[in-house]
């Protein structure tokens, strides 16, 4: 459909946000994420919350996996540590009785994927809301 080269020299991986409709990607030389339109312009970068990014994600929150601290971070928070080389991430929400997501990591030095829930609880709906919503 259509290419173009990377605003920022280095990319490694990318994953197109769900919420802002930009793609973010992994520059791990420069410990940066950049944040590109799908034109191809840069918007912006920020640092990446270890040393080098090697796969992000930004789906709903911001995973970051990087390959120097061997952690996978969401929203520059550490949630899965001790993978030695973490060369992907991603995660998927379903709802049901809760919140579930599940966060996907691969490791490149051992050949496995690991994938992590975790639930988070949804507080009911007010009925008076739901019936005025169907009114």
């Amino acid at each position: 459909m259509a290419s173009f080269l990377c605003p920022v020299a280095g990319p490694a991986d990318m994953n197109l946000s769900w919420l802002s409709g930009y793609l973010n990607i992994a520059i791990p030389g420069k410990n940066a994420i950049a944040i590109v339109t799908t034109a191809g312009s840069l918007v912006g970068t920020f640092a990446a919350p270890g040393s080098r990014p090697t796969a992000c994600c930004g789906y709903q929150t911001t995973l970051i996996a990087d390959s120097v601290t061997h952690t996978v971070y969401e929203d520059g928070v550490p949630v899965i540590t001790g993978i030695e080389t973490p060369v992907g991430a991603d995660e998927e929400a379903t709802t049901d009785n809760d919140y579930n997501v599940y966060l996907l990591a691969v490791d490149d030095a051992t050949d496995r994927v690991y994938l992590y829930k975790k639930t988070v609880a949804v507080a009911p709906a007010s009925v008076g809301r739901v019936k005025t919503l169907f009114k």
